[in-house]
């Protein structure tokens, strides 16, 4: 959790766990914006508005059907609290979303995470659920964390998985669309959802978010709202160090008073100027 996200379920009393299968959409976002312990960030209250006043049927003289939100913002920017927003319509209205990730251990994180976050609302932990390749947890749940294959084999089977009262699927970390043997994944459950289903797409590294909005009207009827923000709320800094090993480095990074030391995130080493065991160390831990 990020600092800007909600706060723990202790912080504040839990709704009265009501449903509401005709519930405004209006009146969802008021209650939404009420739960929040925070004043959201400008990207945050911008994503969350579009989503909620978007309408996936066209009106009459009104304007082009929307089918979701596309959210690009830098990590930190707290897209979790946005994503939420799709779990609360859910449990409110008595209706079904899944949250998908590309990883397994993302989905179990974001499991309990969204339990949290339920019983903060007032609703039981057991309304979320979680299915992956390895393990399910409430696999009747109305809010189902998945990995990305597991919709994709579900929007596959329609005699099995019905649809229809779907209200909502999120993609996490949707940057996963680009990679070159699994990006299939997600353009196929894209191309297949109904579109009474909204879609929700975040990620922090979308680089031609405007061409793949444009991609994903004209091929596949699917017109979503995009949502982007630059600032970046926990500031990176790179740096070039001198030519020492790992360990004198980092005796060197923490030295010196809490001004002076550095604490590092990644650290880049060249294995063959790695001392003792480092030397046996694999490429994924470099």
């Amino acid at each position: 959790m990020n600092a800007n996200s909600p706060s723990t379920p202790e912080s504040l009393p839990p709704r009265p766990a009501t449903v509401e299968p005709d519930l405004d959409r209006d009146t969802l976002a008021e209650e939404y914006f009420e739960l929040l312990a925070y004043e959201p960030y400008p990207v945050q209250e911008e994503a969350l508005l579009a989503y909620f006043t978007g309408n996936t049927q066209r009106t009459e003289g009104g304007p082009a059907a929307q089918h979701g939100v596309l959210v690009c913002a830098p990590t930190g920017t707290g897209k979790t609290l946005i994503a939420e927003a799709a779990v609360y319509e859910a449990l409110r209205t008595g209706k079904r979303m899944y949250y998908t990730t590309p990883l397994i251990a993302l989905t179990d994180q974001k499991l309990d995470e969204l339990r949290e976050s339920a019983v903060r609302w007032g609703f039981s932990p057991d309304q979320v659920g979680l299915v992956t390749g390895n393990r399910s947890v409430n696999p009747d749940a109305p809010v189902l964390v998945v990995v990305a294959e597991i919709l994709l084999n579900r929007l596959l089977n329609p005699e099995a998985f019905e649809f229809d009262d779907v209200t909502c699927v999120v993609m996490d970390e949707f940057h996963s669309f680009n990679d070159y043997e699994r990006g299939v994944v997600w353009e196929l459950t894209l191309g297949l959802l109904p579109k009474h289903v909204r879609t929700l797409l975040l990620s922090a590294t979308v680089g031609n978010s405007m061409a793949f909005t444009s991609w994903l009207r004209n091929a596949h009827g699917r017109n979503l709202q995009l949502v982007q923000g630059t600032e970046r709320k926990v500031p990176l800094q790179y740096e070039w160090v001198e030519d020492d090993l790992l360990n004198e480095f980092c005796e060197k990074i923490s030295a010196g008073d809490d001004e002076e030391r550095r604490t590092r995130h990644c650290c880049f080493v060249s294995v063959d100027r790695c001392a003792g065991p480092m030397r046996k160390c694999s490429k994924g831990n470099r």
